[in-house]
C-alpha cells in the first residue's frame, strides 16, 4: 500500500527550510484576509512585488504613526470636560455661604484707631499696653504700617489677639437691622444665622457655612474651633461629592432655597453709625465686603469679594458653577487627570480638601519657614508664634515668593510634594494644590445703586435723626431655577481606545481579530499538523516541493 506521504528519490536532497518558509509564506499570502498580502504571494514579476511590499510599508507606517498619536494622546490628557446632558435644579445645591466683612473694625467708644495712633507718634511712645493693642489693630489696618515699623511694633504678638478683635469690634446684631430668607424675617435668628468667621480682614460674620467641627481637625489652634466665637451649626446633611443625603429635608443643613428671584434669596439691611467710621483704618472706603463661597470652604477675601458701601442698595444675583467628576477618573494619577477626589489628599488643618483651603495652608507653612511666624487669621496650631506688625515687609515677600514657587513648579511639571530651598534654606514641601474632582462656586452679577432712603425716613419722620447712621441694603438670589452642570470624564476610555485603534488598522490595511487569528492558525495550529502529515522536509504541505 503506498504511504500518502511523499517519496523522494534516493539521489535528491529534501527541500531546505528557506525553501519550505518562502512557500509556507506564499500560501499565507494568498489566504490572508489582510488587503494586498495576496498579491505578494502571486507569481508576478519582481516590479510588481517591490510595488505592493512598499505600498504594505508606507501603509503600516502610517497606521503605526497614527496609532502612536492616539495613544500619546490618551496618556497625556485623558480627561475631557463637558456640559451635562440634562439641567439640574437649584435646590439640589446649597444657598451659597455669604461671609460679611464690615470695614469698620472697631467701635470708637471700644477702640478709637485714628486718635490712638495720632497719639501713639507723639505721646504714647513708652506705654507697653497702648503698643500692644494698636499693633493687634494695625493687622487688620495695615495702611499705616509704614508709620510705625520702626517703633514699637513687636515681631511677634501673643493669641489675644483674637479676643480683643471680638470685644471692640461691632455688634453684628445691631448692625443688621432687617433680615430675611426665603421671605421670612430672620431678625431673631441672626446668631442661628451668621457665625463669626476669623480672615484678613479681622472679625467677619458667615451665613450658610458648616460649624467649625465639621471644617477643622483637632490640629487647629483653638482660636478657630472656641466655642464662644458662634452657637454650634446643625449637622451637615451635604457633601461636596455625593450632594445632599437622600432622605434629607427641605430645610436641610446647609440651606437651600426652592425658588429664584428676590423671593427665594437673602436680604439684609445694614445700619452703619457716622461716629464709628474710621477713614485711618484701612483704604478709607465704608461699607461692607461681602464673599461667596461653597459651605465648606473658608471664606478667602483676598481671593475676592464685592462691595457694599454706606447708602447703597446691592443686588447680586447667582449662578451656580458645578463640577463633577466620573469614577471611572479614580483609577487615574491626580495629576493626570488635574484634580483630587477626597480621599486622595488630606490637609492638616481642614477635613474637607478645597484647593483654596489647600492654599491657604500651604501659604501659613511657607511664611512660617520664612519669616518663624503666621499671620493670625491663618491656620495654625497652639505652638507656632503670631506675626506682628512689624513682621508685615516678611509677610508680603513669603506670599509674593509662594506663588512664584507655584507656578514655576506647575510649569516645569513637578511631581507631589518636591521639595524647594527658598531664599532663607528652609526646606519646605511643594503644595501642587490641584482643584478638587467635585467643586462648586458661584458666579454673581452686581447691580448696584444709590439708596436714598433719608427722604424717606424724613417724611415721616419730625426728627431730622438720620444724619446720625447710614444704611446699606444687600439682597442674594439664584438667577434662574436650573443650571447646566459641568462633568469631566474620560477622553477615551479601554474600548474607545481599542476601537480608535482597530478603526486605523481597518482603514490602512483591513486587519481585524480574524486577521489576527489566522496568524495565530498559520504559525501554531496549520504549522504542527503540516508538520505531522508531511514531516519536517516538506512542513510548508507545498505540492511543488513533493513528488508522487
Amino acid at each position: 500500500m503506498a504511504s500518502i506521504r511523499t517519496v523522494v528519490e534516493e539521489n535528491e536532497e529534501p527541500p531546505k527550510c528557506l525553501k519550505n518558509l518562502r512557500w509556507y509564506f506564499m500560501e499565507y499570502c494568498n489566504n490572508t484576509s489582510i488587503h494586498g498580502f495576496k498579491y505578494l504571494g502571486e507569481r508576478r514579476s519582481s516590479v510588481e512585488k517591490v510595488w505592493w511590499a512598499i505600498v504594505l510599508i508606507c501603509s503600516l507606517y502610517f497606521c503605526v504613526d497614527f496609532i502612536t498619536e492616539a495613544y500619546h494622546k490618551w496618556e497625556r490628557s485623558p480627561v475631557i470636560v463637558s456640559f451635562a446632558t440634562s439641567e439640574t435644579p437649584i435646590w439640589s445645591v446649597p444657598f451659597p455661604a455669604v461671609t460679611i466683612c464690615p470695614r469698620t473694625k472697631a467701635i470708637k467708644s471700644k477702640y478709637n484707631f485714628t486718635e490712638m495712633a495720632l497719639w501713639m507718634t507723639t505721646d504714647g511712645g513708652n506705654n507697653h499696653s497702648m503698643w500692644k493693642e494698636f499693633n493687634y489693630m494695625a493687622m487688620i489696618c495695615p495702611s499705616q504700617l509704614e508709620l510705625f515699623v520702626d517703633n514699637e511694633t513687636t515681631t511677634f504678638i501673643d493669641h489675644d489677639i483674637i479676643n480683643f478683635l471680638i470685644d471692640v469690634h461691632p455688634n453684628f446684631n445691631y448692625s443688621v437691622v432687617n433680615c430675611s430668607w426665603m421671605g421670612d424675617n430672620c431678625d431673631t435668628k441672626l446668631n442661628e444665622f451668621f457665625v463669626p468667621t476669623i480672615t484678613s480682614e479681622g472679625i467677619c460674620y458667615s451665613f450658610n457655612m458648616l460649624d467649625k467641627e465639621e471644617l477643622f481637625t483637632p490640629d487647629i489652634t483653638g482660636d478657630y474651633s472656641d466655642r464662644k466665637l458662634s452657637d454650634r451649626q446643625p449637622d451637615s446633611e451635604w457633601t461636596l461629592e455625593e450632594g445632599y443625603l437622600e432622605n434629607a429635608s427641605l430645610i436641610a443643613f446647609p440651606r437651600r432655597t426652592l425658588l429664584s428671584g428676590p423671593s427665594g434669596g437673602l436680604d439684609l439691611t445694614f445700619m452703619t453709625l457716622q461716629s464709628d467710621l474710621d477713614y485711618l483704618c484701612g483704604d478709607a472706603l465704608q461699607g461692607y465686603d461681602v464673599i461667596l463661597h461653597h459651605p465648606a470652604q473658608m471664606p478667602a477675601t483676598k481671593a475676592g469679594y464685592f462691595r457694599v458701601g454706606l447708602n447703597q442698595d446691592v443686588i447680586a444675583t447667582v449662578k451656580p458653577n458645578m463640577m463633577r467628576t466620573s469614577d471611572e477618573l479614580k483609577r487615574y494619577t491626580a495629576n493626570d487627570r488635574n484634580c483630587y477626589f477626597m480621599t486622595d489628599r488630606k490637609l492638616r488643618f481642614f477635613k474637607v480638601y478645597n484647593q483654596q483651603d489647600c492654599l491657604m495652608e500651604c501659604l501659613a507653612n511657607f511664611t512660617l519657614a520664612t519669616c518663624r511666624c503666621a499671620e493670625f487669621y491663618m491656620p495654625r496650631d497652639n505652638l507656632t508664634s503670631v506675626c506682628g506688625a512689624k513682621q508685615q515687609h516678611c509677610i508680603n515677600y513669603a506670599a509674593r515668593k509662594f506663588l512664584e514657587s507655584e507656578v514655576s513648579f506647575r510649569i516645569e511639571n513637578v511631581d507631589n510634594f518636591d521639595i524647594f530651598e527658598n531664599d532663607t534654606n528652609l526646606i519646605v514641601p511643594s503644595c501642587n494644590c490641584l482643584q478638587s474632582c467635585s467643586s462648586l462656586s458661584y458666579d454673581a452679577s452686581i447691580s448696584q445703586s444709590d439708596w436714598d432712603w433719608k427722604k424717606g425716613r424724613n417724611i415721616v419722620s419730625s426728627r431730622n435723626e438720620t444724619d446720625s447712621y447710614n444704611l446699606s441694603r444687600l439682597r442674594i438670589y439664584f438667577k434662574d431655577m436650573q443650571f447646566i452642570t459641568s462633568q469631566r470624564n474620560e477622553l477615551y476610555g479601554k474600548t474607545d481606545f481599542f476601537a480608535n485603534c482597530g478603526g486605523l488598522l481597518g482603514l490602512f490595511t483591513g486587519f481585524s481579530i480574524i486577521s489576527l487569528a489566522e496568524i495565530v492558525y498559520f504559525v501554531t495550529l496549520r504549522f504542527t499538523c503540516n508538520f505531522r502529515k508531511h514531516g519536517k522536509h516538506y512542513w510548508s504541505g507545498a505540492k511543488e516541493l513533493m513528488k508522487d
